[in-house]
């Protein structure tokens, strides 16, 4: 008898048929590849080929994937702010099931700072890590929040504002020759 559908079949429970989701690669016997879109990121799916003739359908054996997501990461609460520097980090706690490729701290003076940003690069593979963020400009305001990268992309943890502290240089001599040097307490030198 003569194939007339044949391809993919697939869906997230088990036993998946020409019902569910499927791929339509053309007609007749021998080998055929079949591309498989639209699937959700970090999502278990049971895929089988199938081909139907004028009797019905037969079906391969039923094969399970997991697609791919992007990793998910906290962001470490920044510490030792100073006039130009802040460190700060994270802990992968999802890696998307794909290795980690890159992670670090990424930061901007606008909210919501990307990779493509300034950033630190800390690295790979999963864990936490520590991140120095250097060469700030003082008395600026700052936007601050991890990352990590698979092959899927790259998620982010929550973000941090940090108001780095304004840089003074001054000194005052009083009248007995004691020099103390400014500084800045909230707005006030």
């Amino acid at each position: 008898m003569q194939v007339l559908q044949r391809g993919v079949c697939w869906n997230t429970s088990t036993n998946s048929s020409p019902v569910n989701f499927e791929t339509t690669d053309g007609t007749g016997t021998g080998s055929f590849t079949s591309w498989v879109t639209g699937l959700q990121p970090g999502t278990t799916y049971y895929l089988k080929a199938y081909a139907a003739n004028s009797e019905g359908f037969a079906f391969g054996e039923e094969l399970s994937i997991t697609t791919i997501a992007i990793p998910t990461i906290a962001t470490t609460a920044v510490s030792a702010i100073t006039s130009s520097t802040a460190t700060s980090g994270g802990e992968i706690t999802k890696d998307g099931g794909a290795a980690i490729t890159a992670k670090g701290v990424c930061w901007a003076t606008t909210s919501n700072p990307t990779t493509a940003n300034g950033k630190t690069v800390d690295g790979y593979g999963p864990g936490s890590f520590t991140s120095q963020v250097t060469s700030l400009a003082s008395g600026t305001t700052y936007y601050l929040r991890a990352y990590a990268t698979n092959s899927a992309g790259t998620g982010y943890g929550a973000q941090f504002t940090v108001l780095l502290q304004r840089l003074v240089t001054e000194t005052f001599t009083d009248i007995y020759g004691n020099v103390y040097h400014a500084f800045v307490i909230g707005t006030q030198t």
